[in-house]
């Protein structure tokens, strides 16, 4: 990937102040080109990628960007496409836990439908993350990368729910780290395994473990 300048710093260095001098006088579009794809391409930067999970999927955008790049993936496309009760945690952290159940399907179809390509290299889960983690063989999986539930509590449960499906030296890593919830359940988790939360371009996040 050709990466966006400005002067000579690659935008995916820039601090977040001068991000935000940048979106307050109109040249947002600089940070925008990097797209969550480009986060999770470089997590997996020099591996060979053949099994990996996107847990939120919503219209599949990723996802296809996923199967496009790498042609031996198989991915396990993991959402619920639909509506939270209130007593969920997922409910009122994140946009798309307001939509409509017309909504949700019409994001499922268009899912389905950006990753037709790749039909037979696509595994489409449609259940909550713990339940959907049941379904795949522990150490099988090359990365997992969450960017569902942004509270502390959805954030850990998927985390510790997929950690296990990780081959040894698999990615961890999500989205979102702006997100309080997100990002310290992300801190806790790597507390506990001894290793650290690192940040990276585009709101990603990647648990380094110990070595």
């Amino acid at each position: 990937m050709q990466r966006e300048h400005v002067g000579t710093v690659p935008v995916d260095r820039l601090d977040s102040g001068t991000r935000f001098y940048l979106k307050a006088n109109g040249m947002g579009r600089l940070i925008k080109r990097i797209k969550k794809f480009d986060a999770v391409a470089k997590l997996l930067i020099g591996r060979e990628v053949l099994r990996g999970a996107e847990i939120g999927v919503s219209r599949g955008k990723l996802s296809k960007s996923l199967l496009q790049h790498y042609p031996k993936l198989t991915l396990y496309m993991v959402d619920r496409w639909c509506q939270p009760d209130e007593s969920d945690s997922y409910y009122d952290t994140d946009k798309h836990s307001w939509c409509t159940k017309t909504e949700f399907e019409r994001y499922l179809q268009t899912a389905i439908r950006n990753t037709d390509f790749a039909g037979d290299r696509r595994i489409i889960i449609r259940k909550h993350f713990n339940e959907a983690a049941t379904e795949v063989e522990d150490a099988s999986l090359d990365f997992v990368f969450i960017d569902c539930d942004h509270s502390f509590t959805g954030t850990l449960g998927a985390i510790l729910a997929w950690a296990p499906k990780l081959k040894e030296n698999g990615i961890m890593g999500g989205h979102d780290w702006e997100w309080p919830g997100a990002r310290s359940a992300a801190m806790n988790y790597a507390r506990h395994v001894g290793g650290k939360a690192v940040p990276g371009i585009k709101q990603s996040w990647a648990i380094e473990y110990p070595a």
